[in-house]
This record gives structure tokens, sequence and C-alpha cells, in this order.
């Protein structure tokens, strides 16, 4: 089976990518330059991992699985904020770097100056932190609210595979 043919299939590949990546970083053995691109990917991979179990509450409209898959996608957003905004500036980066973003448009829009938005992994004691602009992300953090979110997915899954109704609304 493609990863990627799925919402459960893209939440496994995206997951693993977002645990190999974390694991990466927070091992702490890394250059700089790789350091870097493990912490853009983990950006990249975090995202996806929210659109994989977006879409699948999407296949299960109107049910409770609909529901308990949501309020997971919730809690994870509130785990870390911004994700879709942090994204946003490096997957537009070109954008950002010319002051012509969403954010910085949107900044423009409400009378203020365009901020910038810079990129950067700071390491103190085994803390690993991606920096996006104002937005600052623990890779610990991203690890486990990860973690979390792949396993209430998949837990859901297999309770849909079984007919039980989810844990959580039952």
């Amino acid at each position: 089976m493609d990863p990627l043919e799925s919402s459960i299939s893209g939440l496994l590949a995206w997951s693993m990518a977002a645990m190999t990546t974390s694991n990466r970083l927070l091992a702490g053995e890394q250059t700089r330059i790789d350091r870097s691109a493990d912490a853009l990917l983990l950006m990249l991979s975090m995202r996806n991992l929210v659109r994989a179990a977006d879409w699948g509450a999407n296949t299960a409209r109107g049910t409770a699985q609909e529901a308990a898959r949501r309020q997971a996608v919730t809690e994870f957003r509130q785990q870390l904020p911004n994700v879709v905004d942090a994204r946003d500036v490096l997957e537009h980066f070109d954008d950002y770097a010319t002051g012509r973003g969403r954010l910085q448009q949107r900044a423009v829009r409400e009378g203020q100056d365009a901020p910038t938005y810079s990129f950067a992994v700071a390491v103190d004691d085994h803390d690993v932190v991606i920096a996006v602009g104002p937005y600052r992300f623990d890779v610990r953090s991203i690890r486990d609210a990860c973690r979390e979110l792949a396993i209430t997915i998949l837990s859901l899954e297999e309770q849909l595979d079984t007919g039980e109704a989810p844990a959580a609304l039952a």
C-alpha cells in the first residue's frame, strides 16, 4: 500500500517522519546544518500529520468517530498553537523573505509593520527549540503531541474496526 493513499496510512507515514526527526534532533549529535534540515522536516511532518488526521475526520462525517477525531486534532492544535502559520512561513519562505507573506500582508492591512520571519534551531542542555519568526516549538513537546495524536487516531480506527463506540464519547 502506498503510505499516502489513505488517511490512516498518511497518519502513520507523517507520524513516523515526525518521530524520526524529533529523535534525531533530541539525540544532540548533529551538526548545525543537520539540525536545521531536521527541524524543517519536523515542521512539515507535524503539519501533514494534522492534515492526515483532518482527512480522517472528514471521511467520518456525521459520526461519533468524526467528533472524536476532531477533538484529538483540536487538542493537538492547543498543545502546539501556530503550527499552520509556522509551516506557512517555511513553505512560502520566498514570499516572507520579500515581505509578501500571508501573515505580513495581514499585518499591513491591519495598519502594522510587516514583521520579518527568521528560522533558527537552538540547543540548550539537551532542550531543542525551533523558532519560526515569533513562534517557538519545543521539540520534546512536538514529539509528545505528535505521538499522542497518532495513538489517539489509531485507537479510534481500531474501535471503528471492532464496532466499538469511541471511548471518549461512550
